[in-house]
């Protein structure tokens, strides 16, 4: 029960935190920056525990780098995308051994830099200046997605899946999470101020499946290296990377399925 208590309460920071920040544009891409620069941390420290090298203040330029030319434009989000795609064929692989020749700045890339780039793309993608309310909407989603999954699984769970990869993972927290995201969709959808010419049923099952994909992919990882969290920054979570894994999945998936919609 405590440690409910201690996760709920780091969640509410958390989102408060997250939503506040995207009230101006250059306060968001600044949290979007730390939590990259963060993220990388961990990923440095989770590989020097074994004993792979992490050249870390060049991932970083190189990383941010990249970030700011998908923002501003100079450069395709769709095809710097196709490394998130090698980067979930990879994480099929079985040993650190057969990883390691893949880390670091790849890794780095295709995993965090380019995912968090999508976030920002997509307070711009029904208008040309900066709003946070796709953003907002698409963040209560996926929230929605984690917190109801964790609650229903740890109410109800009998049924484990990937027990090699996840195994606190239940089919019953999978399906109450995947009901109450509807549920949540279908509220939103009626918000008349909301003017997203979007299927929200559709985007449920999108959020459902990438926001699990990617919480999946970090569980793979952290089994590969053998460490439990990535990090310690978040009371009741690990690090950054173990809260915001299924985002990492399920915003460039969001934003190609918008822009996709308005060819």
């Amino acid at each position: 029960m405590k440690n409910f208590q201690i996760r709920l309460i780091s969640s509410i920071f958390y989102s408060f935190i997250f939503i506040l920040s995207t009230l101006n544009y250059y306060t968001f891409i600044a949290l979007i920056v730390i939590i990259s620069m963060i993220a990388c941390y961990e990923l440095k420290s989770i590989f020097e525990l074994n004993e792979l090298n992490y050249n870390y203040p060049f991932t970083i330029f190189v990383g941010l780098s990249l970030f700011f030319l998908i923002i501003s434009d100079f450069i395709s989000f769709s095809y710097t995308f196709l490394l998130l795609l090698i980067s979930t064929i990879l994480s099929l692989l079985k040993t650190k051994a057969q990883l390691s020749f893949y880390t670091g700045i790849l890794f780095s890339l295709s995993y965090i830099f380019i995912p968090l780039s999508s976030i920002i793309l997509l307070g711009f993608v029904f208008n040309s200046s900066f709003e946070n309310n796709t953003i907002i909407y698409m963040l209560i989603l996926i929230w929605c997605m984690d917190s109801f999954s964790y609650l229903t699984g740890k109410l109800f769970g009998k049924n484990k899946i990937f027990k090699n990869i996840s195994p606190n993972k239940t089919l019953e927290g999978y399906i109450g999470g995947f009901i109450f995201t509807l549920i949540t969709a279908y509220i939103i959808s009626k918000e008349k101020r909301i003017n997203l010419d979007i299927s929200w049923y559709f985007l449920s099952i999108l959020i459902f499946i990438s926001s699990n994909l990617g919480d999946l992919f970090m569980s793979k990882i952290k089994r590969i290296f053998g460490v439990k969290n990535s990090g310690k920054l978040i009371p009741g979570h690990g690090g950054i990377l173990d809260r915001i894994d299924s985002m990492l999945i399920s915003f460039p998936s969001i934003y190609i399925y918008i822009k996709f919609l308005s060819l």
